[in-house]
């Protein structure tokens, strides 16, 4: 009279079972039956489709999605499961997403996790997908360092070559970034070019223009940190000339050792230095001087006697853009003349005229 019964069954088969209650008189009533359904076969794993393998991230709230998997007998549902080591033993998360191909997860900033997603069966039999790495990562790279321009460099060339120094990071850095602006906000960018992992850029800029320059280090995460700005200016616009003042045009001297003066030259961005140069021909060719003065407005030279020279000032500014002034004649005569020969009176004369 047992109202239970212990019986083992081939695998993978479908059975109806029913109860059959007999009286002492033998009559006997079937009871209504039911379907069983023996299955120990494991479903098909589902695919994983995002976020990709060893996905770098710098969001925390990650959306996990995945393929349908397959059964003989149906899926009841899935499992999302995430861990920080790919063992799985001390589940992050472990949440069922019912038949629902995605689950949405907050989890904890700089740290690396596994996951994988759990088909299982209307018989409970289950199959682990393949497990993915990602990293979540929202500390920025080490800023680089900006090596040539120099900061506040001023020059005549338009197209410049930018280098700086390599970014580090926890997980690796994905690109540089050249970003250049005419202010030092960087707000309404003339550059922002990926240089890859290249540390140096090349660019052509508009003369006569102020501009800074930045490098953003970007990592795998795209976190990204900015390097110190620096100041640039292309100038090729030309110092106005110096004006000579001493010696004076087609001096003539019998002294070697000379001191050549000049007034002061104007200049947009700024003077550098001046040049005095020299030379036996107007053509400034064959320059028997050409010597910096810094700021200096004079400059004293010894030349050989008995020449005749031509002499001007250069005007540099701070970009290397140089002015020559006019030049002047000067000549160095050290001999002297031959002597005169008396006429009249004739030597030792004797007169009574005094006029």
């Amino acid at each position: 009279l047992s109202l239970a019964g212990v019986r083992t069954l081939s695998a993978n088969d479908t059975y109806y079972w029913r109860v059959l209650t007999v009286d002492s008189a033998t009559n006997s009533m079937a009871s209504a039956s039911r379907e069983l359904r023996v299955d120990t076969t494991v479903p098909v794993a589902a695919t994983l489709t995002s976020p990709t393998a060893n996905t770098d991230t710098n969001v925390t709230t990650i959306t996990f999605s995945w393929t349908a998997a397959a059964d003989n007998v149906g899926i009841s549902g899935y499992r999302l499961q995430i861990d920080t080591a790919n063992t799985f033993v001390s589940f992050v998360v472990d949440s069922a997403t019912g038949l629902s191909l995605a689950g949405t997860r907050t989890l904890s900033a700089n740290d690396s996790y596994y996951w994988r997603v759990l088909a299982v069966d209307s018989a409970t039999n289950s199959t682990a997908s393949v497990s993915r790495q990602f990293r979540i990562d929202t500390t920025g790279p080490a800023a680089v360092l900006c090596v040539t321009p120099a900061a506040n460099t001023d020059t005549n060339v338009t197209t410049i070559t930018f280098t700086w120094t390599a970014s580090a990071d926890s997980v690796g850095i994905l690109e540089y970034r050249l970003q250049i602006d005419t202010a030092n906000t960087f707000a309404s960018l003339l550059v922002d070019s990926a240089t890859g992992l290249s540390l140096a850029g090349v660019r052509t800029l508009s003369a006569n223009d102020t501009y800074f320059w930045r490098v953003l280090a970007v990592d795998s995460a795209t976190n990204s940190t900015a390097s110190a700005s620096r100041e640039l200016r292309v100038d090729t616009t030309v110092p106005v000339a110096a004006t000579l003042t001493s010696p004076t045009a087609n001096t003539d001297t019998n002294v070697t050792t000379i001191t050549f003066s000049w007034t002061a030259a104007a200049d947009n961005v700024g003077i550098s230095s001046y040049r005095l140069q020299i030379d036996t021909a107007n053509t400034f060719v064959l320059l028997v001087a050409d010597s910096a003065t810094g700021l200096s407005l004079a400059g004293v030279r010894t030349l050989s006697a008995n020449d005749t020279y031509y002499w001007r000032v250069l005007t540099v500014d701070s970009a290397t853009n140089s002015m020559a002034s006019a030049s002047r004649e000067l000549r160095v005569d050290t001999t002297v003349p031959v002597a005169a020969t008396l006429t009249s009176p004739t030597a030792n004369t004797d007169t009574n005229v005094t006029t």
